[in-house]
């Protein structure tokens, strides 16, 4: 296998040509856990740090190495721990919002083609948990596809129904159902994982993201467990992001369920999620409506009058009010960093 394999096209060979007179060699990050990581050079996996200057440079978290980034490393004895040196411009990456209180982002995985969003049947879908996962996947510019995982357990009719109703409120790439009890649908994987491509699975614990990698990789290389019967929760099963390498090469990414969905992007991840919505409100009686009270809002008769569900209605008002909030919690940030920065240099004049 060669770097070609997994993604390593053009695009970053043009980029490692800016490093060419330094002795360094390139891999791609496979896993992460705290403060080391695992890489990946096409023939060895190599146990990794950050180097000092990439640490210090990188003022938050998103700007360290994320699972699915190329990076490039000083080589060393075998079995020694090697340094990243450099990350390579990344061509997207899957943010969502930190769990910290801090208007700071965190990378879930870089350099990614498509998104499957996991979710289960055996359980109520929750279409304002949907609109969330498709707006962090289209505001990092990456392809949705929805996955409806235990058709099996399900009347066929009702499956239908389900893709029918999430194909109508959102726009995605694709969206199909399947078993890995009766394998049913699983083929239709084998459009989007191939040689050179890059995946990653999204979704609440439980859902059978885990169960689907074994799947395609064959192994049971990713533990599994059952959800609990008494209040529907799945286990953590996936403790972290991890990259595999499929029999023909394609790059897949398994991740932990993501309980907290906080959404990063100021808007334009919610607007694209609910384009239907917003193609509606050009009709409103103003041009800053905001669909929750004005005299004269279409959006509002359209709910009322049946066009749009209620549900759909709420998850977009509940998804623009967050991206509005974190749109003035950013600016706040961003004039207490400049007030900061500018006292650092006062500071520094005077000693």
């Amino acid at each position: 296998m060669v770097l070609a394999d997994i993604g390593f096209d053009k695009y970053f060979k043009d980029l490692v040509s800016q490093y060419k007179k330094e002795n360094i060699n390139v891999a791609r990050v496979i896993k992460g856990h705290k403060k080391y990581y695992m890489i990946f050079d096409g023939k060895t996996e190599y146990l990794a740090r950050v180097s000092g200057s990439l640490r210090h440079n990188s003022r938050i978290k998103s700007e360290m190495p994320a699972v699915g980034d190329f990076v490039l490393f000083r080589p060393s004895k075998k079995g020694e721990l090697v340094s990243i040196k450099y990350i390579l411009k990344r061509k997207n990456v899957l943010f969502r919002k930190s769990a910290s209180k801090k208007s700071d982002i965190q990378a879930i995985a870089a350099n990614v083609n498509y998104c499957f969003i996991v979710v289960s049947l055996d359980r109520e879908i929750n279409q304002n948990s949907i609109s969330r996962y498709l707006s962090m996947v289209i505001a990092s510019n990456i392809k949705p596809i929805v996955v409806l995982t235990k058709s099996d357990l399900c009347d066929n009719d009702d499956v239908l129904e389900e893709i029918e109703g999430i194909r109508k409120n959102f726009r995605v790439e694709d969206i199909f159902n399947s078993s890995i009890i009766d394998g049913q649908g699983m083929d239709c994987f084998a459009k989007y994982i191939k040689k050179t491509t890059t995946s990653i699975f999204i979704g609440p614990s439980g859902a059978g993201k885990s169960s689907i990698v074994n799947y395609l990789i064959g192994n049971n290389i990713q533990e599994v467990k059952s959800v609990r019967e008494y209040d529907d929760k799945g286990m953590h099963t996936t403790t972290s992001r991890e990259l595999f390498v499929l029999k023909n090469n394609a790059v897949i990414i398994d991740t932990p369920g993501l309980r907290s969905l906080g959404i990063w992007d100021n808007d334009s991840g919610v607007k694209s999620t609910f384009a239907d919505i917003e193609e509606q409100s050009k009709l409103c009686r103003f041009h800053n409506c905001t669909h929750q009270h004005e005299p004269g809002c279409a959006i509002i008769e359209m709910v009322e009058s049946g066009f749009f569900t209620a549900e759909h209605y709420m998850s977009y008002i509940t998804l623009k009010n967050e991206s509005s909030s974190l749109s003035k919690q950013n600016l706040i940030d961003m004039k207490k960093e400049k007030r900061q920065r500018i006292k650092k240099v006062i500071k520094s004049k005077k000693n």
